[in-house]
């Protein structure tokens, strides 16, 4: 495009004519035709046929919009600004000018400045603002060579033009982020006015402003809450306002927290209604997020839940009260097995030691050429002793008197070492020598004793396995027991089968003391089996802080 030859009396780099003329192009020009409206002012004071007014985009790339409709004849008609991303600047001019954020000047024969023009001399300065580079104002190809004096001028037109096309800049930034908002949030609406269609509750949109101004709601808004929508909407209403006191602390981190990670979040909470007073609602929602990832809106979706949650409770007291009559009902089993075993070693024992007795007092007296009678005796006495072995046997198990007398660690250790006497299986028990039993009811200590017995047998009967550990450890959540075998393992459906009702003993056991009973297991990789007691009350631990110390049997 040739420069303008329209001659101004004086120094054509008159500064107070060419702001002038600047700020009311920049004041009053829309940006389609600023850029090349203010390269017309500079190229005319520097006598300089050729020019470029660029700014820099949020991408980083150069942006030419005054280039792309006075420089080439390829480009005279074209409405899009030429871009030049970084890794194109090379060791132009003004890319230097750019990266160095320093005038630069050159009267020698340069590249080709876009399209067919050849470079002689330029005179680049960069547009700074804030210690930002914005642009920068590029002169080419006047008759004489550019000097000092020359950038100097220009570096002030360019120090002038910075503020406002900073705030231009950030003006449109702000246009096309409102634009893009708008245009996320309509096509949200959209999908919340179809998710209203399938769906009974409340759907809304909200700024994230303090305020909460509410872009929209819909649904059972009136159903739920017991105010219209129009009261949403004018801010006469806040939806968090209706959440109940004892919610709105946990609900609002529930929902800051998952926001932060740009997250879907749900919660379960109470409301005020107007109408109906407090009812239990589910909210789930999502965040909106402009380009920058800065959160923009919030929408979500409400509904009832009171009758779910009066079910649930309903449920959770029939739990309750099931729980309370299978910790009665173990009590009474224990109690019946203390009483049988009470039964057999003062009745059934008694008379076995009693014969055993008898038996031995006749032997003495039957002489000795009464072969035969005492063979006969020594006979039944061979019979009686086993009677008398497995009587205390079966005592035992049903009464661990040791459990009572000398407490759960030695009971525990007593049981296996019977247990590889009769198994020939290599067991390892470990436990912490500062373990504190004393913090252990009686239930939880005969509950332990009892899976433990239990486990033993299955894996006996079951496993196949040469090498047994269980660990009993304590830490600020109660009481973790771990059994782990290196046997054949099972599989789930192995659960369902008649001959696995320990297993469900075990876990009526844990269910009772509010505990978590586990049992992971795959074919040929063992089976580990793991119990967790809550703490009664102050949290069960070591007294003497947390060593791995060890007691291996």
């Amino acid at each position: 495009m040739p420069p303008n030859r329209r001659k101004t009396s004086g120094d054509r780099w008159d500064h107070f004519e060419i702001r002038n003329r600047i700020a009311a192009i920049l004041l009053t020009v829309d940006d389609d035709r600023m850029y090349g409206k203010v390269m017309d002012v500079v190229r005319d004071a520097s006598e300089s046929p050729f020019g470029v007014f660029a700014y820099i985009d949020d991408d980083g790339f150069v942006v030419a919009p005054s280039l792309s409709r006075n420089i080439g004849e390829d480009h005279l008609q074209s409405e899009i600004p030429i871009r030049f991303s970084p890794d194109s600047w090379g060791d132009t001019a003004w890319g230097i000018a750019v990266r160095r954020k320093q005038s630069v000047i050159s009267n020698r024969p340069g590249g080709i400045l876009h399209g067919d023009i050849p470079i002689t001399r330029a005179l680049v300065a960069p547009i700074i603002f804030q210690e930002k580079v914005l642009g920068f104002l590029k002169l080419a190809n006047r008759s004489t060579d550019y000097n000092d004096r020359d950038r100097k001028n220009l570096e002030k037109l360019a120090n002038f033009i910075g503020p406002p096309l900073h705030s231009r800049l950030d003006r449109n930034r702000r246009e096309r982020n409102r634009d893009k908002i708008e245009e996320v949030l309509l096509k949200s609406k959209s999908r919340l006015t179809a998710l209203m269609g399938n769906s009974t509750g409340m759907a809304y949109q909200c700024l994230n402003e303090p305020d909460g101004t509410m872009l929209f709601v819909g649904g059972e808004c009136r159903e739920l809450t017991g105010y219209d929508v129009k009261d949403f909407i004018s801010g006469s209403v806040r939806l968090a306002f209706l959440v109940h006191d004892h919610d709105v602390g946990r609900v609002w981190e529930e929902i800051r927290t998952k926001l932060h990670k740009k997250l879907p979040f749900e919660s379960i909470y109470r409301i005020r209604s107007r109408d109906s007073g407090s009812k239990w609602v589910w909210e789930q929602g999502r965040g909106l997020y402009d380009d920058d990832g800065k959160l923009v809106a919030v929408e979500g979706f409400i509904s009832d839940i009171s009758e779910l949650k009066h079910t649930e409770e309903e449920n959770r007291k029939s739990y309750s009260q099931i729980k309370s009559m299978a910790a009665r009902l173990e009590g009474v089993r224990e109690e019946e097995r203390r009483k049988l075993a009470r039964t057999l070693h003062d009745d059934l024992g008694q008379t076995l030691a009693g014969l055993r007795f008898d038996l031995y007092w006749l032997l003495k007296k039957i002489p000795e050429n009464q072969a035969c009678l005492r063979d006969k005796i020594r006979t039944m006495m061979e019979y009686v002793e086993p009677a008398i072995s497995k009587v205390r046997s079966i005592y035992t198990e049903l009464r661990p008197w040791i459990l009572e007398e000398l407490g759960l660690i030695d009971a525990i250790e007593y049981e296996i070492d019977s247990f590889k006497l009769r198994s020939c299986l290599r067991v390892e028990f470990e436990t912490r020598f500062d373990f504190d039993e004393h913090s252990l009811s009686r239930e939880e200590k005969t509950a332990i004793y009892r899976i433990i017995q239990e486990a033993l047998k299955n894996i006996y009967i079951h496993s196949e396995a040469t090498r047994v550990r269980i660990s009993l450890t304590e830490n600020g959540a109660g009481v973790r027991l771990r059994i782990q075998d290196n046997g054949k393992g099972f599989l789930s459906s192995d659960l369902k089968k008649p001959s696995s009702s320990g297993v469900m003993l075990m876990k009526e056991r844990i269910a009772i003391l509010g505990g978590i009973f586990e049992l992971s297991g795959n074919p040929g990789r063992g089976t580990m089996l793991t119990a967790e007691i809550p703490a009664a009350g102050p949290a069960v631990c070591g007294r003497y802080g947390s060593e791995t110390t060890g007691r291996v049997t």
